[in-house]
């Protein structure tokens, strides 16, 4: 089915050549297809106001799927749609073409490890489900 799916919240990062940190809007995906995606209008995370953007306009797309991994694209408005629901078309690489960002400073690597944990009275043999260089 996918990674990104309709109703998925997505926050995009705009980039002006005047400011340090990009500009971050927050809008949700409303329709989907193989080159592009539609989103309702995004809303500035700062100020709270809708944001307009002219086609051409480029964008660092980023959202949280399913398996929580954060996933991220480059991408452009290609249209802007009048209908029930305004939308903004954006240009979508597909999904082999998203980055899957890796958030915790470790990784965790599932794997079967014996281990002993013993006090002074008791010992209790296990088997560790994962490991990670976190804890």
């Amino acid at each position: 089915m996918g990674v990104i799916k309709i109703g998925m919240p997505i926050t995009l990062e705009l980039q002006k050549r005047d400011q340090e940190k990009p500009e971050k809007y927050k809008c949700k995906l409303v329709d989907r297809h193989q080159t592009s995606i539609s989103i309702d209008y995004p809303v500035n995370v700062r100020t709270k106001k809708t944001g307009f953007f002219l086609e051409g306009t480029e964008f660092q797309a980023s959202f949280v799927g399913e398996d929580e991994s954060v996933y991220k694209f480059d991408t452009e408005v290609i249209q802007r749609r009048k209908t029930n629901i305004p939308m903004i078309v954006l240009k979508f690489p597909g999904e082999k073409e998203l980055v899957r960002i890796q958030r915790r400073k470790y990784v965790r690597v599932e794997s079967s490890v014996d281990a002993v944990i013993k006090d002074n009275n008791h010992s209790l043999n296990t088997i560790t489900h994962d490991i990670s260089g976190g804890g």
